[in-house]
């Protein structure tokens, strides 16, 4: 398994709480299902913070962790009427923030589904140094 190094190792997260196990240890998350775990965090995370006043203005609007392209957009689009164009435009956000992580050698398909305030995201991603697909399902609701 020393060849899949590069995809890294990470405490495991489930709906955002640390995965504790039968011993009382910390749960990890090895190569794959790390870089799957990534992804999807990748993609559940607003790459933009809002501050509002006491007005309801908007007072600060900043990339989060320094403006290193972490994160993605789609929480700004949950809601929105649907229109004939914005599964596709999901499909680009998502290609574009995936392909941001260096492990991932291409975003092979990414199949959306809108439904009112909820997303639905099917990809296949081709980690580097790999001739295997990685599948992942991300939900997103408002």
């Amino acid at each position: 398994m020393a060849e899949k190094t590069f995809l890294g190792v990470d405490l495991e997260l489930t709906d955002g709480d640390l995965v504790i196990n039968p011993q009382g240890d910390l749960n990890l998350v090895y190569y794959e299902s790390n870089l799957a775990q990534a992804l999807a965090k990748r993609l559940l995370t607003d790459d933009v913070v809002e501050e509002r006043d006491e007005t309801g203005r908007i007072v600060l609007k900043a990339r989060i962790i320094d403006g290193q392209n972490y994160g993605s957009s789609l929480y700004q689009i949950i809601g929105k009427v649907p229109m004939p164009y914005l599964e596709g435009f999901i499909a680009d956000i998502v290609r574009t923030s995936l392909q941001r992580d260096p492990r991932v050698d291409s975003v092979t398909s990414v199949n959306v589904k809108v439904v009112r305030d909820a997303i639905r995201i099917d990809v296949t991603v081709l980690p580097i140094q790999s001739n295997t697909p990685l599948n992942l399902v991300v939900e997103l609701t408002g």
